[in-house]
């Protein structure tokens, strides 16, 4: 869980250096550069890499507290959050 946070943040901070790279050029908002921008592919990385590093500290959350608590429920809880 940890190479694919460190990976995924990675790459979601090169696609957040570029949203803010081209706001300011545009001389636009970041949120309004995401919505207007003609480049699918930087739109769909930013998004899907905000998914991934949300899905995953839902995920480790879940693991952490079926570990402390003893209880598979929050593993279960967390699973289907990130479904």
């Amino acid at each position: 869980m940890g190479a694919a946070f460190v990976l995924e943040g990675i790459s979601f901070l090169q696609a957040r250096r570029e949203v803010r790279r081209g706001a300011l050029s545009a001389e636009v908002s970041r949120a309004r550069f995401l919505d207007q921008t003609s480049d699918p592919t930087l739109r769909a990385v930013f998004f899907e890499d905000t998914a991934a590093l949300i899905g995953i500290v839902i995920a480790v959350t879940g693991l952490a507290l079926h570990q402390a608590t003893g209880d598979p429920v929050w593993d279960a809880i967390g699973s289907i959050l990130v479904g």
